[in-house]
């Protein structure tokens, strides 16, 4: 597994969603987006690129016959303990809230991680920061970065 070391942009979300860019600079973090929307993005790109990778391999050999060049990787969100390990090794990653798979309360809170300058507090500037949100909440400082795997 693989923490990818960059936020979302806006330019990825929209060419995987099929969305038009929304924010000022569409190499910007994609942000006020769901848990829900989180996921469904990494569901879509791990589906488009096995697209891509089998359109491929069809065009190269003529013909298909599955998966004998490599897996394309799968995406998700990254969970709580992958995000701190990444955070060790790379702290300056870390400048927004991102969401994470880790659930609490029987599911009706996520945890979110990561800090940036969008509050008062010196806590929220702590990269490493923890604290949870309600999988349906929009904020303009929470974003995603997706967790790879490659087969």
């Amino acid at each position: 597994m693989v923490l990818e070391k960059d936020f979302v942009s806006d330019l990825l979300w929209a060419e995987v969603m099929g969305e038009p860019t929304e924010g000022l600079s569409p190499r910007w973090a994609k942000t006020n987006i769901t848990a829900e929307e989180a996921e469904e993005f990494c569901r879509r790109r791990t589906e488009q690129e096995r697209r891509e990778h089998d359109d491929a391999f069809v065009e190269q050999l003529g013909h298909a016959t599955g998966w004998s060049s490599g897996t394309p990787p799968t995406y998700r969100l990254p969970t709580e303990e992958e995000w701190v390990a990444d955070f060790e090794e790379a702290p300056y990653r870390h400048t927004m809230y991102g969401w994470t798979s880790t659930a609490q309360s029987g599911g009706s809170v996520r945890v979110i991680l990561g800090g940036g300058w969008f509050n008062d507090s010196a806590r929220d500037l702590w990269a490493p920061n923890r604290s949870r949100s309600r999988p349906e909440n929009r904020n303009a400082y929470l974003g995603l970065r997706c967790a790879r795997e490659d087969k």
